[in-house]
């Protein structure tokens, strides 16, 4: 009895060592990753101030997936409230205490499009390799909306809990998006609104998220998340009429009759959507490589809607 107590105690010992050494780890290369300063040069930016600016910005912060996590009143949300993954929550923009105040049209740039907060460092829970697609203007066009919004007293934590930090370290979440944007993109100009794959493509920015760059889904890197279906052209959707692709996002019912769970797919945010931007992004999916079947306007015209 006194050796197997003795055995217990040393595995026990080896254990607790093994277990302090991983959070050790941890911790330093996360710190490293966070604490790190960029320099990105933005060239001056003029932030609008018109009526019909801030009616777009107001359009696309819903369109873009904005108020997902920034919340209706502009206010910051909680991500995650979690022990073991921490509390993160994001960020206030508007001019209240705990808002972006200090941010000028650049650093509003430098944020959306490099990662980076004012003083370089990077930003851990803002999806900057997404919006880093979206057209100068576009972002213009939010930040003026965000400066006319009502001010929002709110700041909340932005605290990397162990497990967080120990699936950052060892690659299961992240790289950060600063790591992986790519800093020498030209801008991004606006296209003409219309129900083609180009200007599609602008909207789909919000989607890789969870459906990852092309579209075919896969196992969330968030881990409050589920894995998410494939809808490209060899998935589902690549099968769907027109009318049957806006049905599904207007109502979250899709055409086998499965109902979306707005927690894991919001199909709720696309009631913001006009017509033609749902047709736009029709357009861009099925603009992707893979679908065997190329006859789409063939399909469409003659498929029982």
């Amino acid at each position: 009895m006194r050796k197997i107590v003795r055995d217990l105690g040393y595995s026990l010992a080896v254990l607790g060592v093994v277990i302090a050494a991983v959070w050790v780890y941890s911790y330093v290369d996360t710190e490293r990753q966070y604490n790190k300063v960029y320099t990105f040069a933005v060239s001056p930016q003029l932030v609008p101030h018109d009526s019909e600016s801030i009616a777009r910005g107001q359009h696309f912060y819903n369109v873009y997936s904005c108020r997902q996590c920034h919340g209706a009143d502009l206010g910051g949300t909680m991500l995650i409230d979690n022990a073991l993954l921490g509390t993160i929550g994001t960020r206030n923009l508007t001019n209240g205490k705990g808002g972006l105040q200090e941010y000028s049209g650049q650093d509003w740039i430098r944020a959306l499009k490099h990662g980076v907060n004012v003083t370089g460092k990077p930003l851990i829970a803002m999806p900057a390799h997404e919006t880093a697609l979206i057209p100068n203007q576009d972002l213009l066009d939010i930040l003026a909306f965000c400066r006319h919004q009502k001010p929002v007293d709110r700041l909340l934590p932005l605290t990397p809990g162990p497990l967080f930090r120990i699936l950052m370290a060892f690659g299961q979440i992240g790289p950060l998006p600063v790591a992986i944007i790519d800093h020498h993109r030209k801008p991004i100009k606006r296209v003409k609104e219309a129900a083609s794959a180009d200007f599609g493509a602008n909207l789909a920015i919000t989607c890789f998220g969870c459906h990852k760059s092309d579209f075919k889904g896969g196992a969330s890197q968030i881990p409050t998340l589920r894995s998410a279906p494939d809808i490209s052209p060899t998935g589902r959707v690549g099968h769907w009429t027109a009318g049957e692709f806006s049905r599904t996002l207007r109502t979250g019912v899709t055409p086998e009759g499965r109902r979306l769970n707005n927690k894991y797919m919001p199909w709720k945010r696309f009631k913001d959507f006009k017509e033609i931007e749902i047709q736009a992004l029709r357009a861009y999916l099925l603009s992707l490589p893979g679908r065997a079947d190329r006859n789409v306007k063939i399909l469409d015209q003659t498929r029982h809607e």
